[in-house]
């Protein structure tokens, strides 16, 4: 597939603190798409080299055939010098150094990278939920509740970067608990260290309800396992989802206020279990605000799994035009 059709695809890659998702994409397609675990370990990048070697051929293109390869990146990074300036939890090998020349080592392409939250937001504006918006575009924030929580926003027109590359990307870390449970990242009570998935291991197995639920004895149980037992009837289970959804709504209310959004896109894989908690979030969240005025339109993606992916496409696209 190297006729003009096959030099326009790009590789992609959404690097999470859990697994990484890759895809050959097109146009906000995947043509191919997989996942792999991450393990933290800079071997991951030669199981990648792999795997996109798989997915090239089932989509029929080449390692030649592509523009580039995209990197949506759960660490802050520096996507103009292309570095991970601050510490790196999640891909340690990164840290302060030029990401490109890494990959380089394993993929032979030219890279793009950025934050996935706000690669998850470029994908989403270009190919996704936000891409026909006719008013208020200027103005937008992403939540993506996953393994953490990820945060970026558009204000004015411009994506938030603030002086150091952190800007919005922390939201996550806003304190909603003042004597909470101490976070991966130094601080207290952070929203992501009590309803996020690795909240779900590390704070929600030792709550009361978890061990009358039916996910009791379970080691690492993750967002699915809770949702499932939800929706079996587990009362114990609702319990605990529902204290995930009062931390939800005091973080929402603490983005509205700081960034005021005209639209909010809700992602990540807790949203495909929206239907058990948002209808409810979405009400506390506009009771408490300084003016229910204030409510963003609300977003949730029809394939939460590609936004980041759709993002490192976009990413190739600019530097390439």
């Amino acid at each position: 597939m190297d006729s003009m059709q096959g030099r326009n695809v790009i590789l992609a890659v959404d690097m999470g603190g859990t697994a990484w998702k890759a895809a050959v994409m097109s146009e906000g397609r995947a043509l191919a798409f997989a996942s792999m675990p991450n393990r933290s370990v800079v071997d991951d990048l030669s199981e990648l080299a792999a795997l996109f070697g798989h997915l090239l051929k089932e989509s029929g293109s080449s390692l030649k055939a592509c523009l580039g390869l995209g990197i949506s990146l759960a660490e802050i990074v520096d996507s103009n010098a292309k570095i991970c300036p601050s510490p790196c939890y999640k891909h340690p090998y990164f840290q302060g150094n030029d990401v490109e020349s890494i990959v380089r080592n394993y993929i032979d392409l030219p890279v793009e990278i950025d934050n996935d939250s706000r690669a998850s937001l470029l994908g989403e504006e270009a190919f996704g939920v936000l891409k026909n918006l006719t008013a208020g575009a200027d103005n937008v924030l992403m939540v993506t509740l996953g393994t953490g929580i990820g945060v970026a926003a558009r204000v004015n027109g411009t994506l938030v970067r603030g002086a150091r590359d952190t800007g919005g990307l922390l939201g996550g870390h806003i304190t909603v608990d003042m004597n909470g449970p101490t976070c991966v990242c130094g601080n207290r009570g952070c929203a992501e260290a009590l309803a996020s998935g690795y909240a779900l291991i590390n704070v929600a197995t030792q709550r009361p309800w978890y061990a009358k639920s039916s996910l009791a004895g379970v080691e690492r149980p993750d967002f699915r396992m809770l949702t499932d037992a939800v929706r079996q009837g587990d009362s114990h289970a609702r319990q605990g989802l529902g204290e995930f959804s009062e931390v939800w709504t005091a973080l929402l209310v603490s983005l509205i206020h700081a960034f005021g959004p005209a639209h909010m896109v809700l992602s990540g894989g807790f949203s495909r279990s929206a239907d058990l908690f948002l209808p409810g979030v979405l009400d506390s969240v506009r009771k408490r605000l300084w003016d229910p005025e204030l409510m963003p339109d609300v977003h949730i993606p029809d394939e939460p799994e590609l936004s980041g992916l759709r993002g490192g496409e976009v990413l190739v696209r600019r530097a390439v035009t």
